[in-house]
C-alpha cells in the first residue's frame, strides 16, 4: 500500500479510506 503514496493526488483521497493520517501523505 506504499505505492500510491507516490501518486499524491490520488493518495489524498486513498489515505482516508485506509485510515493513514493524510500529513503523511501530504508529503
Amino acid at each position: 500500500m506504499v505505492p500510491f503514496l507516490a501518486e499524491g493526488l490520488t493518495s489524498k483521497q486513498i489515505a482516508p479510506k485506509l485510515g493513514i493520517s493524510h500529513r503523511t501523505v501530504e508529503v
